[in-house]
């Protein structure tokens, strides 16, 4: 019996060691854990018009559950990048086995996306002023970009979109 409670209390602590320790990692780095409200994928999905094969990057995925959404409902490659290898290698447990799903561990200001067709983002503003630029150099002709309630400061969405006041707006811009 000891044994069994010693065993759930270190796994719990473990558990909070971790989300602490991928809390502390996102902050170093910039930004704050904060997830894509599941309802509004389906939102995202149609927004990225994604043709079979395409390719999916999310920017700060966290947990991975929009990655996951967009291969299981768009027939597309998915890859999740964040700063916080706990997060990342609980993305990579969760979902485990789904076809065309990746998630790599790295930096958003350095990580290639010349062969993303779609990126989104969930991302403050002094986050999406650094990415700006780089979305202009490597992004190939006719990539899109969603941001989700901050929008890149110096360029003009081609689509702006709110579903309801409850959620923010999302800005798309093509390149």
């Amino acid at each position: 019996m000891t044994l069994v409670i010693s065993t759930i209390f270190l796994s719990v602590a473990l558990g909070l060691l971790i989300l602490g320790l991928s809390g502390l990692i996102s902050v170093a780095g910039g930004a704050q854990f904060v997830s894509t409200p599941p309802g509004l994928f389906h939102v995202i999905l149609a927004l990225a018009q994604l043709s079979p094969g395409e390719h999916f990057t999310e920017l700060g995925s966290g947990r991975g559950m929009l990655c996951a959404y967009v291969c299981k409902h768009g027939s597309s490659l998915a890859e999740g990048v964040d700063i916080s290898l706990p997060l990342v290698l609980f993305a990579r447990l969760r979902h485990r086995g789904i076809p065309g799903l990746t998630f790599r561990c790295a930096n958003l200001y350095t990580t290639n996306l010349k062969k993303t067709s779609t990126v989104y983002c969930y991302l403050l503003p002094h986050i999406m002023k650094r990415l700006e630029k780089k979305f202009e150099q490597e992004l190939r002709h006719g990539a899109r970009v969603i941001a989700y309630c901050f929008p890149l400061p110096n360029r003009k969405p081609s689509e702006t979109f709110q579903r309801t006041t409850q959620y923010g707006p999302f800005y798309v811009y093509e390149y």
